[in-house]
Order: structure tokens, then C-alpha cells, then sequence
């Protein structure tokens, strides 16, 4: 067993450092634990949340259902757009979410299961 211990600051200066602003958002929640009133976390969910390519991937969640969906793992199904904004941590009252969101409840199936 080795007795060293790991050194996490390089690691979390190097997420803090990021170009994108839901590695950090994400990094001062889940690692650093910080509230989300705290200032850099307001900055890097505001950063987040205007970012295109969040933008993007809330048009794409928009598209749903899409196409029919043929392997689980197809990343340009709006599926997996819902799943990449939920581990941002898009919640659904955020900004741009309620068209798509509108769009899914409206394909639920009458026994509740949504479809896709």
C-alpha cells in the first residue's frame, strides 16, 4: 500500500482553469463543495448557461423525440442532449429547458413511460 497521499490542488486547479464553464461549475459543486450562492459558482452557472454550446445542446434536446432511436449509445439523439444537461446540472426551470421539456411530456405514453 503505498503511504503517500494524493495531492488533488493540481488537479483541481487544472478543472478551475478550464475554457468551459461546467467543468467548473460542476467542480466547485461536487469536489470543492461549495453553495450555490457562492460568487465563482454564480459566475460559472451564469458562464454555463449562455455558453453556445450549452445552447446547442438545448436546441438538439428541443428536436425531441427525433428520430427513432437505434443504438443507446447515439450521441445525436436529443436523448443523450437531456442526459449531457442533466450532468451539467441544467435544472428544469433554467433558462431555454422548457420547450424540450414541453415536448417529452407530451410523448408519454398512457401506462408513463416516455417514447422516444
Amino acid at each position: 500500500m503505498c503511504s503517500e497521499r494524493f495531492d488533488s490542488k493540481p488537479a483541481i486547479e487544472w478543472l478551475m482553469d478550464s475554457d468551459e464553464p461546467w467543468t467548473r461549475y460542476r467542480t466547485s459543486i461536487d469536489l470543492l463543495e461549495l453553495p450555490e450562492d457562492d460568487p465563482g459558482v454564480v459566475r460559472a452557472r451564469e458562464g454555463m448557461l449562455a455558453h453556445p454550446r450549452l445552447q446547442e445542446l438545448l436546441a438538439a434536446a428541443a428536436s425531441w423525440p427525433g428520430y427513432a432511436l437505434k443504438r443507446h449509445n447515439d450521441a445525436k439523439h436529443p436523448l443523450y442532449a437531456f442526459s449531457t444537461l442533466a450532468d451539467f446540472g441544467i435544472r428544469h426551470d433554467d433558462p431555454g429547458l422548457e420547450p424540450a421539456l414541453e415536448k417529452v411530456l407530451s410523448h408519454q405514453s398512457i401506462q408513463g413511460a416516455f417514447q422516444t
